[in-house]
């Protein structure tokens, strides 16, 4: 193989993982009330992990958000209805969770605009907005670990 060529696929190849890269964008705009079979067949190639904690089901996969790996929950309730989603840093520690925060931060400052909360205690720091269809959006940094979470409460 010539260098052009292989120059050429090296681009390509680049060009598809950073279109398979996860969307805080399409994460948000995403609603919640899926069912789990929805939600499964659209991970389908994706390693999934199911749990049943009581009342609630969650399915759990891992993906990137350059440069952070992150971990994605997604929660259900007895009605198999999608009642929360969220994301955190996969690897806890500082500098990622700051990363991601910022990320984050910088994202949902774009869709929902200023805060309608904002609390600052002991080193953890959490906004909140008001999300789409009685959503509420919460975004918290602790230390090593950064959490978005998006909950319905009807």
């Amino acid at each position: 193989m010539n260098i052009p060529n292989f120059i050429f696929i090296i681009l390509i190849l680049f060009q598809l993982k950073l279109s398979a890269q996860f969307s805080v964008e399409n994460f948000l705009n995403e609603p919640l009330g899926k069912t789990t079979n929805i939600i499964k067949d659209e991970l389908s190639g994706e390693k999934i992990e199911e749990n049943r904690s009581g009342d609630f089901y969650r399915i759990t996969y891992f993906d990137w958000l350059a440069p952070i790996s992150i971990k994605v929950n997604l929660l259900f309730n007895n009605d198999n209805k999608e009642i929360s989603k969220a994301i955190m840093n996969a690897k806890e520690s500082e500098a990622d969770a700051k990363k991601l925060f910022d990320i984050l931060d910088k994202e949902l400052l774009k869709k929902y605009g200023n805060y309608i909360s904002e609390h600052s205690l002991f080193g953890i720091t959490r906004y909140s907005w008001f999300g789409a269809g009685g959503s509420m959006v919460t975004l918290t940094c602790e230390s090593k670990k950064t959490r978005l979470q998006v909950m319905v409460f009807k």
